[in-house]
């Protein structure tokens, strides 16, 4: 086996950092010590043709519905 170590210019990348063990679900990963880990895409309205009311509001809506989650969430 050839010390690759040595060749490797960065540091760890994502692969190395996540210790995944594979797909449940579509966007769901299992991760090697039983925890899962899920993923998901937020595409809101578009907020340079918003007005400040309308980009507090969005804040706001965020806001209450991330306040809700307990702890032990990473976000």
């Amino acid at each position: 086996m050839v010390a690759l170590k040595r060749f490797r210019s960065t540091g760890p990348s994502f692969a190395d950092l996540v210790p995944y063990a594979g797909m449940v679900d579509n966007g769901v990963m299992l991760l090697k010590d039983g925890s899962l880990m899920a993923g998901w895409y937020f595409a809101g309205p578009d907020s340079e043709s918003a007005s400040d009311q309308e980009r507090n509001e969005l804040s706001r809506q965020i806001n209450a519905i991330l306040s809700r989650l307990c702890s032990g969430w990473i976000i």
